[in-house]
C-alpha cells in the first residue's frame, strides 16, 4: 500500500541523514506528485560529524557478539536493526 505523507517525509529525511540518495529522489518524488506542502529545516547537532560509535551486544540462539555501530542521532529502531543484520557475521534479527 502506498505510504502516507508523513512516511514519505520521514523516509525522506532519515534517507537524506544516512546519505541514501535514490531514496531520498524516490520519496521526494512521491511527496511532489501528491503537491504535498512541507517546511524544511536542517537540524542541529551536538555531535562533531553527526555520528556516534555505540557499542551494541547481539545474540541469538547460536551465536553473539559485541559490534559497534556508527549511528546518528536521528535514525529510527528499523534502521538500527538493518544496521545489525547486515554486520559482518550477523544474521540476529
Amino acid at each position: 500500500s502506498p505510504l502516507s505523507p508523513e512516511e514519505l517525509c520521514l523516509r525522506l529525511a532519515e534517507a537524506i541523514g544516512v546519505g541514501d540518495e535514490a531514496v531520498a529522489a524516490q520519496s521526494a518524488a512521491a511527496l511532489a506528485r501528491h503537491h504535498t506542502e512541507l517546511s524544511v529545516s536542517l537540524r542541529d547537532t551536538n555531535y562533531p560529524g553527526g555520528e556516534l560509535s555505540m557499542a551494541v551486544w547481539v545474540e541469538d540462539a547460536t551465536s553473539s557478539a559485541n559490534i559497534t555501530l556508527r549511528v546518528r542521532p536521528h535514525l529510527t529502531i528499523g534502521t538500527l536493526k538493518e544496521q545489525v543484520w547486515g554486520a559482518p557475521g550477523g544474521t540476529w534479527g
